[in-house]
């Protein structure tokens, strides 16, 4: 998988080196996180066995256009 990557970010004009199979599991969580996808949800297809190593992505101390409140179904 991770040749598939390089040769794909190469051919679009991307440093190859910046980029790995990894890429697609980091921005699934990313993505995830951002449409509000619970932790438990995010973890069963990237293989995460543990919560603490998911939270270990750096967007989850980001801010989001989202507020606590969103959740609330009001």
């Amino acid at each position: 998988m991770g040749l598939i990557i390089k040769r794909a970010a190469a051919q679009a004009g991307l440093d190859d080196g910046l980029y790995s199979a990894h890429s697609l599991r980091a921005g699934l969580v990313t993505a995830a996180i951002t449409g509000g996808a619970p932790e438990r949800v995010i973890a069963e297809p990237t293989g995460h066995r543990s919560l603490a190593a998911l939270r270990r992505y750096p967007v989850w101390g980001r801010s989001h256009d989202r507020h606590a409140a969103d959740y609330l179904g009001l």
